[in-house]
């Protein structure tokens, strides 16, 4: 061992000479754990909260501006979707060539941060508005990418400068570690999703001196610790200023006896589209190599052809949380046709958005799609939309991740618990049944 290493040993992981000791420092880290949690849950509300009005100045305000303006030229005002994510492509473009700052995927910033103890950002302020321009103009994207990037290196920042002071807390290696846990917990609003995706071991490691004292099952009690910190935080601000955070709660399902042989259409419908994802995923990839460097041209053409769609399909626009909301509130005025073929597109459309630019994550829209699919099965069937929902949205998520346990860590945020059996049944099948194209890894998907 070199001097390096051992230098290290003394500063993070002395042993320690005592029971006492022991469970004095293990209370510590789970109370920096839990403390860390909560800043960085109020930290993910805050920026929900600023994207929320944003997206609302552009859209709401700026739209009634941009309709009158079309209509001053002639154009009907249901242009309005292409020509905001048509002007959406070119910003992200020009930002992109001009700045940087384009948001690393999900498993990018997870891999990084197991494998180095930590994670660094070349331009933090380009990064927050990189991370925020898909969102606001309407990207078929969630959040969780960026967001998670965006928190593990602050906390990252914090830890050097706090043994820059001569600061030295136990298990610091880790810490940026934990906030990623405490970040998707806070993205989600579920502590079991911070807790699952963190602690999953699909990630590249690489042997490392800083993590040979931190055992998987300490990592889990840290991550459940960050995870209801962050949770906590997201709850208690949107408690405190009337405003929520994440997916939308569904009810529970109580299928008749006779609805049941609907949930074999579910899961097909739900399978459909977890394969018109990766068939998209595989082939606007391969497009963009062939493409090749046009940081400009590529988020355009993926913004022209998302306002497209959004015409006739308005909600396979923006992550899908907030129209979680509008579906099941006007499912049976929408039209089974239309709702089915919204699911089917933000299927196309998500993979589109994160190859040629438009740079975020998977989950949410994938959560979306398929409770639209299954309220469209619902209006055409007349049976529980509930039921039909969480067998489709649990059969897509699954055929998308390739990962029973994380899809249904996920769909736990918005399906209650009583569901469990549903769900866990569409896990399974969606996460076995082959889908085209299917080769690699599910933690690699969101990397382009």
């Amino acid at each position: 061992m070199d001097e390096r290493h051992k230098r290290y040993i003394r500063d993070v992981g002395e042993p320690l000479e005592g029971a006492s000791e022991k469970a004095s420092a293990s209370l510590g880290m789970v109370a920096f754990a839990l403390a860390a949690g909560f800043v960085v849950g109020l930290s993910v509300w805050a920026v929900y909260r600023v994207s929320a009005a944003l997206t609302n100045l552009l859209w709401v305000d700026g739209g009634r501006v941009v309709s009158n303006l079309l209509e001053g030229f002639g154009i009907p005002a249901w242009w309005l979707p292409l020509a905001i994510c048509g002007l959406g492509g070119l910003a992200i473009g020009a930002f992109t060539v001009r700045f940087g700052g384009e948001p690393a995927p999900l498993p990018q910033v997870l891999a990084t941060v197991k494998r180095m103890g930590g994670y660094r950002l070349e331009k933090p302020a380009a990064s927050v508005v990189g991370f925020l321009l898909p969102l606001v103009f309407g990207g078929a994207v969630g959040p969780e990418a960026g967001l998670s990037g965006i928190i593990a290196a602050a906390c990252t920042a914090i830890n050097e400068k706090l043994k820059a002071a001569g600061v030295r807390i136990k298990g610091v290696a880790a810490q940026a570690d934990v906030t990623v846990s405490a970040a998707l917990s806070a993205v989600f609003a579920t502590p079991l999703a911070g807790i699952v995706i963190a602690s999953q071991d699909g990630m590249p490691q690489a042997a490392d001196p800083r993590s040979f004292d931190f055992h998987r099952k300490a990592k889990v009690v840290l991550y459940t610790a960050s995870a209801i910190g962050a949770a906590g935080g997201v709850v208690l601000f949107g408690w405190l200023l009337g405003a929520e955070a994440g997916l939308p709660r569904l009810e529970g399902a109580a299928p008749g006896a006779g609805e049941l042989r609907w949930g074999i259409v579910c899961i097909a419908f739900g399978w459909a589209g977890a394969a018109i994802f990766h068939v998209s995923y595989l082939g606007f990839s391969a497009l963009s190599r062939r493409v090749g460097d046009h940081a400009i041209a590529k988020p355009l053409v993926a913004g022209l052809v998302l306002g497209v769609l959004a015409i006739p399909l308005p909600l396979v626009l923006f992550p899908g949380e907030v129209q979680i909301g509008e579906v099941m509130e006007g499912w049976a005025f929408m039209g089974a046709v239309v709702l089915v073929a919204t699911g089917l597109a933000k299927c196309a459309v998500t993979p589109l958005c994160i190859n040629f630019g438009w740079r975020g994550g998977h989950f949410f829209p994938c959560i979306f799609a398929g409770v639209a699919i299954g309220y469209g099965v619902a209006a055409a069937a007349g049976i529980d939309p509930m039921f039909c929902a969480c067998m489709a949205c649990a059969t897509l998520v699954a055929g998308v991740q390739r990962n029973p346990w994380v899809a249904l860590a996920l769909l736990l945020l918005c399906f209650p618990a009583r569901d469990i059996v549903w769900l866990g049944l569409a896990c399974l099948v969606g996460a076995y049944l082959p889908v085209p194209g299917r080769a690699r890894a599910p933690q690699a998907i969101d990397e382009p």
